[in-house]
């Protein structure tokens, strides 16, 4: 966790104050990272993480239009 803590800082940093970052994250997620960056990351800085059924790109590009994101996640 401290490691993708540190790694979302340059996305963090850019937050105006009360804002919570917002994490993009095309499903499924195949790795143990995956789940920790979208699922436990979002829930550890209070961030909100959206998540793409469908890896397609007419649904990544819906899904990333209704946000305004902070981070993807593939």
């Amino acid at each position: 966790m401290l490691q993708s803590e540190a790694w979302y800082q340059p996305a963090l940093s850019k937050l105006k104050p009360g804002e919570a970052p917002i994490t993009i994250t095309a499903l499924p997620l195949y790795h143990i990272f995956a789940l920790t960056v979208c699922a436990m990351m979002s829930m550890r800085i209070g961030g909100q993480c959206v998540l793409i059924p469908n890896r397609a790109t007419s649904r990544l590009r819906q899904g990333t239009a209704k946000y305004k994101f902070h981070v993807f996640r593939q």
